[in-house]
C-alpha cells in the first residue's frame, strides 16, 4: 500500500510529498470526523462508487472546519469539474505532480472559467493511495497532519470545493485511487 500526498496553496508552489502513513497518531487528528460522523465505516471504504467517496471527502472537509469554528465550505460545479479533470490528467499522464501532462497547475480552474471573475482566490490538493491508504479517511487524516494541506482545507477565504476521484492503476499501483480537492473564493 502506498500514500503520496501534494498540494499548491492558493497560487503558491509549496509541494509536499509524504510516504505510507504510520500506525502513529497525528497531532491533527482530532480534526478528522468520528466514525460516527460522514458515512461511518464508510470513511474507510474504497469500494465504494467516486462520486460516494467524493461525498464523504466533503463531509469530512466540513466536519475539520467546524472543529475550528470556520464556515464550512460548499460543492462548486465549476471546481467539482476542474478536480475531476485534473485527476484525470495525473492518471493519463502517470504523473504525481501539479503540474501534470504539462499544464500549468490550475490549468483545469482556468479552463472552466472560475477566474473569469474580478477577484478570486484558489488552492489545490493533490493525493493518491493504494488500498486502503486511498480511503477518504486515510486521505483526510494525512491532509489535516500536514501544514500545507490543512492550511488548504481551514482557509477561511475558501467558499467553494471541488473533489474529483479516479480509482485505478496509478504508479505502477494496483487499486489506487487518486485524489484532487480544488478549492475557492471568487466574486464576480
Amino acid at each position: 500500500m502506498h500514500l503520496r500526498l501534494a498540494l499548491v496553496a492558493s497560487l503558491a508552489a509549496a509541494v509536499l510529498a509524504v510516504g505510507p502513513a504510520t500506525a502513529s497518531a497525528g497531532t491533527y487528528d482530532y480534526l478528522v470526523a468520528p466514525m460516527t460522523n460522514c458515512g461511518g465505516q464508510k470513511q474507510i471504504n474504497t469500494s465504494l462508487s467516486p462520486g460516494e467517496q467524493e461525498a464523504i471527502m466533503g463531509c469530512l472537509h466540513n466536519y475539520a472546519r467546524a472543529r475550528t469554528r470556520r464556515a464550512g465550505i460548499r460543492g462548486n460545479a465549476l471546481l467539482q469539474t476542474s478536480s475531476d479533470r485534473k485527476t484525470a490528467d495525473l492518471i493519463r499522464c502517470n504523473q504525481f505532480s501539479h503540474t501534470a501532462c504539462g499544464r500549468e497547475t490550475f490549468f483545469h480552474i482556468r479552463a472552466v472559467g472560475y477566474t473569469s471573475c474580478r477577484s478570486w482566490s484558489v488552492g489545490e490538493n493533490i493525493a493518491w493511495g493504494s488500498g486502503s491508504y486511498g480511503s477518504p479517511r486515510a486521505i483526510m487524516t494525512r491532509w489535516v497532519n500536514s501544514t500545507p494541506h490543512r492550511a488548504n482545507i481551514l482557509n477561511s477565504k475558501f467558499i467553494h470545493l471541488g473533489v474529483g476521484l479516479r480509482k485505478g492503476t496509478f504508479q505502477g499501483r494496483s487499486n489506487a485511487q487518486v485524489w484532487t480537492t480544488h478549492f475557492g473564493y471568487r466574486s464576480c
